[in-house]
């Protein structure tokens, strides 16, 4: 990931350059994935670095999201 703070595995991200990902360019991306797989601690961590108001928006605003 592209020079960040945010570490998210790369497994949440297996069809795409992980290299590449620009967290503020992909950030719906990159919240709606980590929300569907990834572990309570990588969801903590999105939330932490992503304003929880944007984080919010795109869950509510998501055409798909796994029930859980």
């Amino acid at each position: 990931m592209k020079n960040t703070v945010l570490r998210l595995p790369k497994r949440l991200f297996w069809d795409t350059d992980y290299n590449k990902l620009d967290p503020k360019k992909n950030d719906c991306a990159i919240i709606t994935r980590t929300f569907d797989y990834g572990t309570w601690e990588n969801v903590k961590e999105v939330i932490a670095y992503y304003v929880e108001k944007k984080v919010k928006n795109y869950l509510t605003s998501s055409a798909y999201l796994k029930p859980r």
